[in-house]
């Protein structure tokens, strides 16, 4: 598998700010599938792409391609996370495998057992495959990384529970005023965790909400990407009447929503949630004492979130055994197709040979003798294959993976190299 290259960076490597420039324009990608890899000698690419991880997994003949990925990505997007040491990270072969099956089984994730990333792989894939960028084997990795995630999600608790607050408080929100779906919400803030809030408000069946924020054209950027009406602070009060949810997610350094403002206005839809996510926090706390006004913040969610979080860590032992398992599965699938590789470029070459000496004496025989020296020939190489296919087939020792891994077959014969690659 040492064809295959992973070049990343990710949250652990990187400010989320310098991450989210490489995602931020979404036709990157689409020149990264139609230029990279007809500027590199790349057979195969996916790039897996969110707000704090950046990847591309690529298979090539050619050593140090990664430099040359790198250079691109660099001109591409003016981002140098992938040319700096301290800011990348690279994987070869099955290490690169391993690491995006534990992404996928969401071992990878800043909040472990994630569930966004699960549907991001499958996106990634979806989007290389939709370009042709990707062949048989990035195609079969992929697909067993999600089948992987999948398992490990299904038979762990790493995903169950709600492990950030944006997710616990809307579960609460949930348990006051219901499904989601037809509700009116206001959200107050247009950064990293209003992303996250929108994107869960999706999953929950909200189609449209306010977006509030200081400055209007993120407002309208988040709109456009998931949906809602940008509106400005001051229009927040009067909307707030009519709305059954009200979620600040916003860094202000000040109280946005006061008890004294909120009992000022005229009779209200109720029940009515407030959330408040901002540290320092925006809402004032004594509104929870109003008749039929239920308030979450970061305080009176924590024991739920801790655990949560205690439930997952508890899972990831499981959850690593279940990912071993299936990279030993996926290694065993690359064995075999080499296998077979090397057996039809050798059945093909000891055929050609046949066919080649063949064709020099075959006008000196009639149609009769052509057919039976064909007929001899052809179970001459049938039994000279026989034990060189059935020890490829049959070995599992060190000499077996010296032939395949070091290419004396294709040295010997002269054979295509199937041997290096998928």
């Amino acid at each position: 598998m040492k064809k295959l290259t992973l070049i990343g960076s990710d949250y652990n490597h990187a400010q989320i700010g310098d991450l989210e420039k490489l995602s931020a324009q979404p036709d990157y990608i689409d020149h990264i599938y139609t230029e990279l890899i007809k500027s590199c000698p790349i057979e195969e690419i996916v790039v897996l792409s969110t707000c704090n991880r950046f990847e591309i997994y690529f298979v090539s003949d050619e050593a140090d391609v990664e430099n040359q990925v790198a250079d691109y990505i660099l001109e591409l997007t003016g981002s140098s996370l992938l040319k700096q040491k301290q800011t990348k990270y690279l994987l070869k072969g099955e290490k690169a495998v391993n690491h995006l099956f534990e992404v996928s089984a969401g071992l990878k994730s800043q909040v472990i057992g994630e569930p966004e990333i699960l549907g991001q792989v499958k996106s990634a894939l979806r989007k290389s495959r939709d370009s042709g960028s990707s062949g048989s084997f990035l195609l079969r990795l992929f697909e067993s990384a999600i089948k992987t995630g999948k398992r490990v999600r299904t038979r762990t608790n790493i995903a169950k529970g709600n492990a950030s607050y944006a997710s616990a408080a809307l579960a609460k929100a949930s348990e006051v005023i219901g499904s989601f779906d037809g509700k009116k919400v206001i959200l107050l803030g247009t950064g990293k965790i209003s992303v996250t809030v929108s994107k869960y408000l999706r999953s929950l069946g909200l189609r449209s909400y306010y977006i509030a924020s200081r400055d209007k054209r993120r407002a309208k950027s988040l709109t456009r990407k998931y949906g809602g009406i940008p509106i400005s602070f001051d229009q927040v009060n009067d909307l707030i009447p009519e709305v059954d949810c009200l979620i600040s997610a916003t860094n202000a350094d000040f109280e946005i929503i006061n008890r004294s403002g909120l009992e000022s206005l005229k009779k209200f839809k109720s029940p009515k949630v407030f959330i408040d996510l901002g540290m320092p926090r925006t809402v004032d706390p004594d509104i929870g004492k109003i008749k039929d006004i239920h308030l979450f913040n970061i305080t009176n969610l924590n024991e739920s979130i801790q655990k949560s979080i205690k439930r997952r860590k508890q899972s990831v032992a499981g959850a690593e055994a279940i990912v071993l398992n299936e990279v030993k599965l996926f290694r065993k699938w690359h064995r075999k197709s080499k296998e077979i590789d090397i057996s039809k470029s050798l059945i093909n070459h000891f055929n050609v040979v046949k066919d080649e000496i063949l064709a020099v004496s075959s006008h000196k025989m009639s149609e009769e003798e052509f057919k039976k020296v064909d007929k001899i020939t052809s179970l001459l190489v049938k039994r000279l294959l026989h034990q060189p296919l059935s020890f490829l087939k049959n070995d599992d020792g060190p000499q077996r993976e010296m032939l395949l891994k070091n290419g004396v077959l294709n040295k010997l014969f002269g054979l295509q190299d199937h041997t290096n690659g998928r």
